[in-house]
């Protein structure tokens, strides 16, 4: 059945990007709707376009508009969508770019220098530091019409649309170098990857109530430089959205504070070294005013996702995970089994043993976890048991990997709520010795311990806990 006239005008923005500004293919984008949309228009689509006055050269209308958001600096433009401008009059575009050129040299000499990167760690860091801070440069105009306002928090300042062209800008630039090195994403340096580990561990740790290990983390946190987690990079610019997305942050009473107070300090932080106006500070800024509602996170993860969708799938599928985790927290159970679904289906083709497909499968069984009936219990179970590598109720070549970890971790956790507590130990007691194995975050594998601990508790089995002390008490986190 051909798709209705409300269906193409649903479609409509989308499609025009593709087709006109992206430059795809009929076939590229008949793919991608059917695969990603369920919008499945076979040989119409040239009909559809020809309606609308949709052609692969920019209307004058798209034009003028386009040269107008260039003006203003509002949003980066896409390589492509620049190339066409650049086409349509040569004049206009290069005094465009001329006067950008001019206006960063003029912010560049205002602010001192302050977009210089700090010193690198070594010569890895150098190269990529290099590379990722002329994003940071080149983007900086997108948003320098006006000074970037004070810290402050109050839903009341919050500039949405600010964030959304950051957002827009930030992934535009990322994605067309990262496409220079052949790849999705530019390569994040290890001293980013563990501070954004420390940051959700820490984040973790006062959703799940262990206070004494969540303030010491604080602490540390708060009292090191943060801003190399304002890295860019796809995966930094993900991470900021979802990570201090105030969702998290809702079971400790005092949580809100805890946000506000990493926020502060990322900001101070990074505000030493990147330019007031760099788009990723911006964001932090911003998500300081949320007024502690989802709404920012979720607008700013959607447009992460359909500014990437067509080129980084690797990169939309985490953000589009991101998503369905946030839902889930906030009690949004149904919308984020539409959407978890939507992941598995998309993953169908993915070798089962492939981490797109385990974790896809992975947000449909904590949905499932979360809404509790005895059914969905059994359903979850299943999808832990593909998950893990095991035919569910039989045998199979279990993965050996952190993935396997905490799903073994969540088939205790099923087993529990099905007052079997007996194969809950068991399957701890598996991601225990796979964690001791794996050499895994220490504040990890002491929270498997000791839900490993209680379990034995629970069913008066005192005699190997001294056994788990001597065997994990060398992996485990020990208070400083």
């Amino acid at each position: 059945m051909a798709p209705s006239p409300d269906q193409w005008d649903a479609h409509k923005d989308r499609l025009t990007r593709l087709y006109v500004l992206k430059n795809k293919t009929l076939e590229q984008i008949q793919d991608l709707m059917k695969t990603e949309y369920g919008f499945d228009a076979t040989r119409v689509y040239q009909e559809q376009f020809k309606k609308w006055g949709l052609g692969k050269n920019l209307t004058r209308q798209m034009r003028e508009e386009l040269f107008q958001l260039k003006e203003a600096g509002h949003q980066p433009l896409d390589p492509d969508i620049d190339r066409k401008l650049r086409r349509a009059d040569r004049k206009r575009f290069d005094d465009i770019e001329n006067q950008s050129r001019a206006a960063m040299r003029a912010q560049d000499v205002l602010s001192g220098g302050s977009l210089q990167a700090s010193k690198p760690a070594n010569r890895a860091e150098s190269e990529l530091s290099g590379t990722t801070e002329s994003i940071a440069r080149r983007q900086t105009l997108a948003i320098a019409s006006s000074p970037s306002p004070p810290v402050a928090v109050g839903a009341g300042d919050l500039n949405l649309e600010l964030v959304l062209h950051c957002v827009q800008g930030s992934t535009n630039g990322i994605l067309c170098l990262a496409q220079g090195t052949g790849s999705e994403d530019l390569l994040e340096p290890p001293s980013t990857s563990n501070l954004w580990s420390s940051i959700s561990q820490c984040i973790y740790q006062f959703k799940v109530g262990h206070l004494d290990r969540a303030k010491p983390l604080l602490e540390q946190l708060c009292s090191n430089d943060m801003q190399v987690a304002l890295y860019s990079s796809l995966t930094s610019l993900r991470r900021l959205i979802t990570e201090f997305s105030p969702i998290n942050f809702r079971r400790y009473d005092d949580s809100p504070v805890v946000r506000q107070r990493l926020l502060h300090h990322l900001v101070n932080s990074a505000s030493k070294t990147r330019h007031r106006d760099d788009p990723l500070l911006v964001i932090c800024k911003q998500l300081l005013r949320d007024g502690d509602t989802r709404h920012t996170t979720e607008v700013a993860l959607s447009c992460l996702i359909d500014a990437a969708e067509v080129i980084a799938p690797a990169v939309v599928h985490r953000a589009k995970k991101a998503m369905i985790a946030l839902l889930r927290r906030d009690g949004q159970l149904d919308k984020a089994l539409d959407r978890a679904e939507e992941l598995v289906a998309a993953t169908s083709g993915a070798a089962p043993a492939s981490i797109e497909r385990r974790s896809a499968l992975e947000e449909k069984a904590h949905i499932l976890m979360d809404r509790r009936k005895e059914g969905d219990l059994h359903e979850a179970l299943r999808l832990c048991s593909v998950r893990v590598g095991m035919r569910y109720k039989g045998v199979g070549q279990v993965y050996r990997d952190k993935s396997a970890m905490y799903t073994m971790e969540d088939m205790a956790k099923i087993h529990d709520e099905l007052n079997d507590l007996q194969k809950s130990v068991v399957w701890l007691e598996q991601a225990a010795y796979l964690g001791k194995d794996l050499r895994v975050d220490r504040m990890a594998m002491t929270h498997i311990v000791d839900k490993l601990v209680d379990a034995k508790k629970k069913l008066q089995q005192h005699s190997e806990l001294h056994l788990y002390k001597e065997i994990f008490g060398p992996f485990m986190w020990v208070p400083q």
